[in-house]
């Protein structure tokens, strides 16, 4: 797959570690990336069980004592513990990075500049979602409703810091972490054809999961990785995931994956053909967001061309 990655710019990190002689074939690195993965799973379980303590902890002592007051718990408050438990993945995955794959932190992306590419992200992310929206507006999916009675801006604001580290913990261990490991002995676009199939098979078990929601995840681990790719660094597709992700469910009020995050700024309701709005899934199980992701990949593609036309980064031989 060698012959592919004079069609990608690759990014300064590779070079550094291809340099250091360390890294295995894919299989090899497809089964150290399934114990990462194990650890990475327990680091997320680990920092619930203790988001979760602290949490129910505060809530009865608030109450003078009251036990029963944990039950009082609203659901916004549970889907946002989940998302800050997965700050137990980053750091699994970066322990890893650093004494596991001997990798310096620069080499998995987290490098300068952070706020404009974290900006220019967030607004690539939500411009992605909002495309795929108009697709399914305009095509009779898909109608919004008008605003939500369910928005209250404490939980708005809650979820929405809980996805900046929900998305940067998957983009860190996809992309920073086992794209990178692949493509250091392997080609690039290896690196990005594995991660984008494990990406897509993280999503199996999610409520309504099936074969065209698994092909919009690998598309979407397709794009993230040539987002990757064009920036240089992981800032950019971290934010672009997290934006993608509250979009979805906090702006427009979609389902995500399956799944129903409550608090939403707008209400948006499912029309016609499932095909095209995802039905059970969300609007990633549907026709429109295939199309968005392709329409993604062919614009970042082309920059990632263009780049390498202005600086010509010859790719160096492991």
């Amino acid at each position: 797959m060698r012959q592919f990655d004079r069609y990608l710019a690759l990014p300064e990190q590779l070079a550094a570690l291809r340099a250091d002689g360390r890294g295995g074939n894919v299989l090899l690195e497809i089964l150290k990336f399934l114990g990462i993965l194990v650890l990475a799973f327990l680091g997320e379980m680990l920092a619930q069980m203790l988001i979760t303590f602290v949490v129910i902890f505060a809530t009865i002592w608030q109450a003078g004592g009251n036990v029963d007051a944990a039950a009082g718990i609203p659901d916004w408050g549970v889907t946002a513990m989940g998302l800050f438990a997965t700050a137990g993945m980053i750091g699994v995955t970066v322990l890893v990075i650093r004494f596991v794959q001997k990798r310096k932190l620069s080499t998995a992306g987290l490098s300068r500049p952070f706020w404009k590419e974290y900006g220019l992200g967030l607004l690539a992310g939500f411009a992605a979602f909002a495309l795929a929206v108009l697709i399914a507006v305009v095509t009779g999916s898909l109608r919004i409703t008008g605003l939500s009675g369910s928005f209250a801006a404490v939980p708005f604001l809650v979820l929405f810091l809980g996805f900046l580290v929900q998305g940067f913990s998957e983009e860190l261990l996809c992309r920073g972490c086992f794209m990178l490991s692949v493509a250091r002995k392997n080609s690039v676009a290896a690196g990005i054809l594995c991660n984008a199939l494990v990406f897509a098979a993280l999503h199996l078990l999610n409520s309504g999961i099936g074969p065209l929601p698994i092909v919009n995840l690998f598309l979407f681990g397709v794009l993230a990785s040539l987002y990757y790719l064009w920036r240089g660094n992981l800032w950019g597709i971290a934010a672009f995931h997290s934006m993608w992700n509250f979009t979805q469910g906090n702006i427009f009020g979609i389902l995500v994956s399956g799944g129903d995050y409550g608090v939403s700024l707008l209400t948006s309701e499912l029309t016609g053909s499932a095909l095209i709005n995802g039905g059970d899934f969300g609007m990633e199980g549907g026709l429109a967001v295939t199309a968005a992701m392709v329409i993604g990949i062919v614009l970042v593609e082309w920059r990632n061309i263009d780049r390498i036309a202005r600086t010509p980064m010859p790719l160096t031989e492991p």
